[in-house]
């Protein structure tokens, strides 16, 4: 009798535990989910961003997510996500690039996987996903469109659409190699034996994220948007690689002041030259706030000079991805001017 009274418990916990597996194989598996916290769910911090964020963004573009675990979202190398408003729908990317280190410290990129009869704007597209300790940010791009992924501390993120009228944005200008100025010491690149990899220091103004981002983020994006699009380009990171030296701010203030004057500055500052010396960097990148200088048409400016030590460079803090993709093949003097004047086969370049 005891037996018989036992079986229909046994009986009912397997039930149980198939329902619950069941419901588990049934739960999403998108890289994040859409949410609408109140204030009161959110953090000081996380409502100040949020708060920053609508001030660059079009408010009715931005959307506030919940991202899964790498580890748990991410199956067979592939990724889904759905973008909220976006005629797509459910994306797959499946993974290019990856570096892992942890579940708080990695890169993961990775491109559409095509759908085949899908339109063929659905058909391209990438994902980039960088996380930094507590900070998860990266871009996806779908359908002729960009999202940037702001982070806002943890697994919370907000996802903006960035207007057309900022992915049409300027180039980047060229300061002329004629003009003889010199400035901040020889560069370490050129002596070294692995000079394949550039290390490269950004600096801020104080106006620079004082709207809204992070320069430390910045930075990561844009040192891991390089590489990705030089390994697409296939340039190999024993070719060319840029290392993220270090992140600082300098007293400079860019108001109303034209690119060439504060590119100018930046070379010819004592605090830059010395941190540039300390982080042993091969090239000096400033990010400023476009918005109160007097730039014109130009989304950044680099030398092309003929020394050695004017390895500088100054890109809007909005945008600085494709600021600085443009700008930097424009940046003397390494690679393409260092290794051109000294000819450095051992990098590898064909020159």
């Amino acid at each position: 009798m005891k037996n018989k009274s036992i079986l229909p418990k046994v009986i009912f916990a397997l039930l149980a535990i198939l329902a619950n597996v069941t419901l588990l194989r049934g739960q999403s598996t998108l890289l994040f989910t859409e949410t609408d916290w109140t204030a009161s769910e959110l953090s000081q911090k996380q409502n100040e961003r949020l708060a920053r964020l609508a001030n660059v963004y079009p408010s009715d573009k931005i959307w506030e997510v919940e991202f899964g675990a790498i580890e748990n979202v991410q199956n067979n190398g592939r990724i889904e996500l759905a973008v909220p408003e976006n005629e797509c729908g459910t994306i797959k990317f499946y993974a290019e690039t990856v570096e892992y280190n942890n579940s708080d410290d990695y890169l993961w990129y990775g491109e559409i996987e095509p759908y085949g009869e899908q339109e063929c704007e659905c058909n391209e597209g990438s994902l980039m996903l960088i996380k930094r300790q507590d900070e998860l940010f990266g871009t996806i791009r779908l359908e002729g469109k960009v999202y940037e992924i702001e982070p806002l501390s943890g697994d919370k993120a907000a996802i903006a659409e960035v207007p057309q009228s900022r992915l049409n944005d300027a180039v980047c200008g060229v300061v002329d190699e004629s003009q003889n100025l010199t400035g901040g010491g020889e560069v370490s690149v050129t002596s070294r034996e692995n000079c394949n990899f550039v290390r490269v220091l950004f600096l801020h103004t104080t106006n620079a994220f004082s709207t809204f981002g992070n320069p430390q983020t910045a930075a990561e994006s844009v040192i891991a948007t390089t590489n990705i699009a030089l390994n697409k380009s296939a340039v190999s990171g024993a070719t060319l690689h840029f290392l993220l030296a270090g992140v600082e701010q300098v007293a400079i203030d860019e108001t109303m002041k034209t690119s060439e004057q504060v590119l100018s500055e930046v070379t010819f500052n004592q605090t830059a030259q010395n941190l540039r010396n300390q982080y042993g960097a091969d090239i000096v990148i400033l990010f400023a706030d476009r918005s109160i200088a007097d730039f014109g048409d130009v989304a950044g400016r680099a030398w092309v000079g003929p020394f050695n030590s004017l390895a500088y460079g100054v890109v809007q803090s909005s945008g600085a991805n494709s600021s600085f993709i443009h700008c930097i093949p424009r940046n003397r003097p390494y690679p393409w001017g260092a290794a051109r004047a000294l000819r450095c086969d051992r990098c590898g370049f064909q020159l």
